[in-house]
């Protein structure tokens, strides 16, 4: 098992090395979601803790996990509403497992998001009321892993949050330089204007999430969470066509505070 703040420095140490660059790095977001190369990078992070530990990524529950899950989340009130689920889960899959001797020491749930969706929840709770926001999003994947048996699991929610730096940008010059989600980038540039810059927007998106997330899921709630947070890479260390792009990491150990 590796503990949240470890698991963050050597990610950042795995982005900061070849065979990732400036441009292999932004392409993590920059145009689509690259999920499965940060979930790959933290599997082969948490295979090689313990010499007798391995890893896998995308991993199914077994059907008394969904039953499991599924009743956490009616009694929750995650379905139905404007909670972010129409109906109960009929699947569901862990982004990353870790095994020591061929038993579940770790599950790592990965979620990549934009600092605009850090700093301004309320699309989703008025104009997309079934496309959860982030907290949303920690607290089902909370009680997904809760639904797994366990007392020597550790239980790890890695939220990577990327700020693309369109500073003065219009959505027109977005969508020509093929950036992903233009609109929303329009949106953060709209407002960030009584934040700052975007850098200070990113700042914000960040201490804003750490706040919530403690509020919510950290000490003195159920979930009891530690949650750490780390730069794994800044605007000067990825550019596409020219915008540079930074990425926070977020990351919860949940029953981990003492």
């Amino acid at each position: 098992m590796i503990i949240a703040d470890a698991l963050n420095i050597q990610l950042e140490r795995a982005l900061m090395q070849p065979p990732f660059d400036s441009t292999s790095r932004a392409l993590l977001y920059a145009v689509n979601k690259d999920e499965r190369s940060i979930q790959d990078l933290i599997a082969r992070i948490v295979g090689s803790v313990d010499q007798r530990g391995t890893s896998d990524t995308e991993v199914s529950l077994d059907r008394n996990q969904i039953n499991r899950w599924n009743s956490s989340l009616q009694a929750k009130g995650y379905i139905g509403g404007k909670q972010g689920l129409k109906r109960e889960k009929l699947r569901g899959r862990f982004d990353v497992v870790g095994y020591v001797d061929g038993n579940i020491r770790q599950l790592i749930e990965v979620k990549l998001w934009s600092a605009g969706d850090a700093v301004d929840e309320s699309r989703y709770n008025f104009s997309k009321p079934y496309n959860h926001s982030i907290t949303q999003s920690f607290g089902i994947d909370a009680l997904k892993m809760a639904a797994v048996d366990g007392s020597s699991i550790r239980r790890t929610v890695a939220t990577a949050l990327f700020t693309i730096h369109c500073d003065g940008m219009s959505e027109a010059e977005m969508k020509l330089m093929g950036l992903g989600f233009p609109s929303l980038l329009a949106k953060q540039n709209r407002d960030k204007a009584g934040i700052g810059d975007s850098d200070a927007y990113r700042q914000y998106g960040v201490t804003r999430l750490i706040n919530e997330l403690s509020t919510q899921f950290g000490p003195s709630t159920e979930f009891n969470s530690l949650i750490t947070h780390r730069v794994m890479f800044s605007r000067s260390d990825a550019s596409y066509q020219g915008v540079g792009i930074s990425l926070d990491m977020v990351t919860a150990d949940l029953g981990a505070s003492a």
